[in-house]
C-alpha cells in the first residue's frame, strides 16, 4: 500500500500486462515467443516472465539459468500466485529488484537517488525508479543517464497513452 499506484502500473504495463488475470505464468506469450524465436531461427530474445516469475527467481532461484530452472521457476510462480495476493507479489517484487549501484528495492533507490521516501516522488522521479528498475544493467544512471531519460520519456507516453496519467501530469513529468 505504500507504493504509489503509478509504479505498480509502470510495472505491470512494462513487465507484465497479464499480471492482474494471470495465474503466475502468461502462458500465451511464453508460446508467442517459442514462435518467434523459431521463426528467426534464435536471433530475438524475448523475456516472457511474469513480474511473479522474476519474484521467484529473485527470491527463491537466484536467478539461475536454464530449462530446468525456468521449470522450476514456473511452479514456483504458480504457487506464490496461489498464495499470496497480486498486491502482495507486487510488493515483494517492488523490495527486491535491483535499482542499481548497491540500491535493492524501490524505497532504497528512492532514497539513493533522491534522498527521499518513495511516497514523496513526483511523478518523474517514480518512472526514473521504475526504468532503472526494469534493467538496471542498461539503464543505470550513473553510466547512462541519457538513455534512462530517453526511456522515462518513453514511459511516460505509453503511461499517458493508456490513460493512466493525466496530459498535465505527462507534461509536467517530461
Amino acid at each position: 500500500k505504500d507504493i504509489p499506484d503509478v509504479i505498480a502500473k509502470t510495472m505491470i504495463l512494462n513487465i507484465d500486462p497479464s499480471f492482474e488475470t494471470n495465474k503466475g505464468v502468461d502462458w500465451q506469450r511464453i508460446f508467442s515467443s517459442i514462435y518467434e524465436i523459431k521463426e528467426t531461427q534464435g536471433n530475438v530474445i524475448i523475456d516472457t516472465d511474469t513480474i511473479t516469475q522474476k519474484v521467484a527467481a529473485k527470491v527463491f532461484l537466484q536467478e539461475e539459468k536454464g530449462i530446468d530452472k525456468y521449470c522450476e521457476k514456473i511452479a514456483m510462480a504458480k504457487k506464490l500466485d496461489n498464495c499470496y495476493s497480486k498486491d502482495s507479489i507486487m510488493e515483494i517484487y517492488c523490495n527486491v529488484t535491483d535499482c542499481a549501484n548497491g540500491a535493492k528495492g524501490i524505497q532504497q533507490g528512492a532514497y539513493k537517488y533522491f534522498g527521499k521516501d518513495v511516497r514523496e516522488l513526483s511523478l518523474r522521479e517514480q518512472i526514473y525508479l521504475c526504468v532503472i528498475m526494469l534493467d538496471a544493467r542498461d539503464y543505470n544512471p550513473w553510466v547512462n543517464i541519457s538513455g534512462v531519460s530517453e526511456k522515462c520519456n518513453e514511459v511516460l507516453e505509453r503511461l499517458y497513452c493508456v490513460d493512466y496519467i493525466t496530459e498535465d501530469e505527462y507534461n509536467k513529468a517530461l
